[in-house]
């Protein structure tokens, strides 16, 4: 048991190292790709009056692209809290919102760790987690912590890379703890995407 607890410290400290070795190289690296996912995404989050989480923010890409498309659902962020478990990338995030006063007031960042997220059950309306996921040790573990988190009947919108994780067992856990309103399995993106709402029962109670 003590052996299985140290593996999965071990690979979070490798993943964290992996990040704020690449942070500065990061955006140049992934922006295109991340982009592509945040396109499929978009159109079925609901912006105004809600708090959003964004969990494994990383550099603050998914803020970036919605400067970049649409002012308009950038205006209607009620609140958005960005989590990520590497420093560094959160420092480089924080550098692009501090540059737009009225974007930093509705932006808080938060150093923690996925599978342990410091807040309360029921406070956040909305879950945002683009490519995080599979780098946890206890994929599946991670969402539940998330799902902890949501208000009732609350959307998810998360996507984990295909190779990381078998469709089939994401999909009927998924299911056991949510109306699916949307998986999109494309070829030319390396994650599966799955969008839906949360079952009215589940929301803090997993």
């Amino acid at each position: 048991m003590v052996k299985r607890a140290n593996r999965g410290i071990d690979k979070k400290s490798e993943i964290k190292q992996k990040y704020e070795a690449s942070s500065s190289i990061y955006d140049q690296r992934y922006k295109n790709i991340q982009f592509e996912k945040y396109k499929q995404i978009i159109s079925e989050i609901q912006f105004k009056d809600n708090i959003i989480c964004d969990a494994g923010c990383g550099t603050g890409l998914f803020i970036e692209f919605m400067c970049d498309s649409s002012a308009k659902n950038l205006d209607n962020i009620f609140k958005y809290i960005g989590i990520d478990i590497s420093l560094k990338m959160l420092e480089i995030f924080k550098s692009k919102v501090n540059k737009n006063n009225d974007l930093s007031k509705k932006i808080s960042l938060v150093l923690a760790d996925l599978e342990n997220l410091p807040f309360r059950s029921h406070s956040v309306d909305t879950l945002l987690s683009v490519t995080a996921y599979q780098n946890l040790p206890k994929i599946i573990s991670a969402i539940e912590e998330s799902f902890r988190i949501l208000r009732e009947r609350s959307n998810f919108h998360i996507s984990i890379l295909k190779k990381k994780i078998v469709k089939d067992q994401l999909l009927e856990f998924l299911n056991s703890k949510a109306h699916l309103l949307k998986i999109i399995d494309k070829k030319m993106i390396e994650d599966y995407i799955i969008q839906g709402d949360l079952k009215q029962s589940e929301s803090g109670n997993l």
